[in-house]
């Protein structure tokens, strides 16, 4: 198999709490130090708006899963995606959590494949599926995480981020995402329930505490715009996805 040849970077970025935006800057400082230009481009974008795509992009995408998935909205700029024949690689961002030194994977499900089939159909060559298992902000499953073990899943996941880009970059492909098809594939059942139904009724279920000081921070901050205010109540919650 033929080495890709890396030019250029374009990243596309959808990101809540933060973790895929750090991975796309990780991304981009890695490819700065090979003097590769490189830019972040951060979803969502306008309907109307098709991505400014050149001949010698290699395109990255970085997203978080959600129910086993991309997000809706990161599933319909793919579909709204211009046809190309750029290199792609596909990265998300997963619940990940820290027993010692041992950082616990999320689950992926369908995302990298439902993705990679929309984008070769449309003519892309997929060469890389790469998953980071970044702080766990599934609250309803589990814990807080507190500091210290914050701070070193970003540090073994800066490393992660820097070895594969540096491998991607080289020209080299990187399909680490392959190694968990058989897990993926059992709970792709779910991933599609969840896509279709649990979206718009277990999305909505949670609920600030009693320690939300109403400062409206998360509402501004938030890229989808899925967080409202219950005025009645004065609390915040989610309200779609």
């Amino acid at each position: 198999m033929s080495k890709m040849t890396v030019k250029r970077i374009k990243i596309f970025c959808f990101s809540g709490t933060g973790n895929s935006r750090n991975v796309s800057h990780w991304l981009k400082e890695s490819a700065e130090t090979r003097n590769l230009e490189a830019s972040i481009k951060e979803l969502p974008i306008d309907r109307s708006e098709l991505p400014d795509i050149k001949p010698e992009d290699t395109i990255i995408i970085t997203s978080p899963v959600h129910g086993f998935n991309y997000p809706p909205l990161v599933i319909g700029f793919l579909i709204r995606f211009p046809k190309g024949n750029n290199n792609v690689i596909l990265m998300n961002t997963r619940a990940g959590m820290k027993i010692g030194k041992w950082i616990t994977p999320g689950l992926s499900g369908i995302t990298f494949y439902l993705a990679a089939i929309i984008l070769m159909v449309k003519g892309y060559n997929i060469k890389g599926m790469i998953p980071i298992d970044m702080p766990s902000n599934w609250i309803s499953v589990h814990p807080g995480l507190n500091s210290n073990t914050i701070n070193y899943l970003h540090e073994q996941n800066y490393k992660r981020v820097i070895a594969t880009t540096n491998r991607v970059l080289s020209g080299k492909t990187c399909f680490i995402a392959l190694r968990e098809i058989v897990q993926d594939l059992l709970i792709a059942p779910i991933a599609f329930a969840y896509y279709f139904i649990g979206r718009f009724i277990i999305a909505k279920t949670y609920y600030t505490s009693s320690k939300c000081n109403d400062c409206g921070l998360c509402l501004k901050m938030c890229p989808a715009k899925a967080i409202k205010q219950d005025r009645k109540s004065t609390r915040l919650n989610s309200s779609h996805t």
